[in-house]
């Protein structure tokens, strides 16, 4: 004004897309190992018990992992926990190929549990302060995407290595050959490892804690005070929708091996891969609508397309259909529940104000967590009984849907002003 030069900040710089790929990679690691264990399970034991200990040990690791690692990110910033929580995770793994025996096995993928559930608050907290303005959601669904290329890989890299389980002799031996599979599948976690070490995770100006005022970040019992007011508006129905859907989704795809097995489908492993890439055509849709359709509203849509899919896959294994509509039902959960997670991931973060933001999604994955571990002991119990193990599933889903609806409509990213804005000219 009046010939004096303006002091206004310029506006954020672009999104840094090395970052954004490096956390789609981190992503995909954690869907390795969530995935993994599933395709080892009748592989390596014949014990319903320790297949049911593998297939939880992931998740009781994720538990702990996430439940400490989003006050901590808020704490000493998620740059710095993401990449020794993906460190941690591609030594366990590497280690758990070697395990000698079962128990050695459990505890070694609860180590990568802590290590990928460390990971995933960081994740989406950075992916959303990276982000460019108004396109929050979409770039969280695109990092979300990277759990689709770890599921791919893990079913081909099966496909490739392993045998069938039905000729298979379970074993522990040296020469058994998932070892060669969790192996070949290190190179995932050790590659996202690479990649967010590599590159600049510094989110931009209008995304830190201190504002250009020079405003310090909040205090430690602000923290404690900010949580503790979205506690009910945010958490508690955020919660019930994490426990649902990763119930759901955690649950059947840890289980789709034996489950099919079970189901008298005849190449388990090419039928997993399918169902893999089932869950492409849902990610793409959300990338493209979430943010002219807003990720409730697909939230709720796509987790009752699952809850109905489940169903539907529970009363065609029950029925003895035709392994086409097996497929069918499986590639229609698969596809929603991916939708459904690119949702709940943009939800849980562009709710949710950024000096609390990992600590929230931390605490409300946490449930998500329980649920998962709730689905590995009761598929494990109904693996016998295809059709009641799917119909909890799509209660549960349900349950979680329901809940979505309650939780409030973020606000849009034109409404809260960025930190450029506050000093005028």
């Amino acid at each position: 004004m009046g010939g004096q030069e303006s002091t206004a900040l310029p506006p954020p710089a672009s999104p840094n897309r090395a970052a954004l790929s490096s956390l789609f990679i981190a992503n995909s690691a954690e869907a390795v190992e969530v995935l993994s264990s599933g395709f080892m399970l009748q592989q390596a034991t014949s014990c319903q018990t320790e297949q049911t200990g593998m297939a939880a040990g992931v998740f009781a690791g994720m538990l702990v992992g996430g439940g400490v690692s989003g006050a901590l990110s808020d704490r000493i910033g998620c740059a710095a926990v993401l990449r020794w929580s993906l460190a941690l995770t591609t030594v366990a793994h590497l280690a758990s190929a070697l395990a000698p025996d079962a128990d050695s096995f459990v505890a070694l993928r609860v180590l990568c549990g802590i290590g990928v559930g460390a990971a995933t608050p960081p994740i989406f907290s950075l992916a959303t302060a990276l982000a460019p303005e108004g396109r929050s959601c979409s770039a969280v669904a695109l990092v979300s995407t990277g759990w689709i290329a770890g599921s791919i890989t893990t079913a081909s890299a099966a496909l490739l290595t392993l045998d069938n389980p039905s000729s298979v002799v379970p074993s522990f031996e040296f020469e058994a050959t998932w070892r060669l599979f969790a192996t070949a599948l290190a190179t995932v976690p050790a590659l996202a490892t690479a990649a967010v070490w590599a590159v600049d995770l510094s989110a931009p100006a209008r995304h830190t804690h201190t504002h250009i005022s020079g405003v310090p970040p909040p205090a430690e019992h602000s923290l404690v005070s900010m949580t503790a007011n979205v506690a009910t508006s945010h958490i508690l129905p955020l919660s019930v929708a994490w426990f649902g859907l990763n119930f759901g989704s955690y649950g059947l795809s840890t289980w789709i091996t034996p489950l099919l097995c079970t189901s008298g489908v005849s190449d388990p492993y090419l039928v997993a891969l399918v169902y893999s890439i089932g869950a492409v055509p849902g990610s793409l849709a959300t990338i493209v609508a979430i943010d002219a359709i807003g990720s409730r509203a697909l939230l709720v849509g796509s987790m009752s397309g699952a809850a109905i899919s489940a169903y539907a896959l529970g009363a065609a294994s029950g029925s003895g259909a035709s392994q086409a509509m097996v497929i069918s039902a499986a590639f229609g959960f698969s596809a929603s529940s991916t939708a459904g997670w690119n949702c709940l991931n943009a939800l849980s973060t562009t709710s949710i104000q950024p000096p609390i933001r990992a600590t929230v999604f931390s605490l409300v994955a946490s449930s998500g967590r329980i649920g998962s571990i709730s689905a590995q002991l009761v598929n494990g119990a109904l693996i016998t009984d295809p059709e009641a193990l799917l119909r909890v599933t799509s209660a549960v889903m349900v349950l979680g849907c329901a809940s979505a609806i309650m939780v409030p409509t973020p606000r849009p990213a034109s409404a809260v002003p960025h930190e450029h804005e506050l000093k005028k000219p």
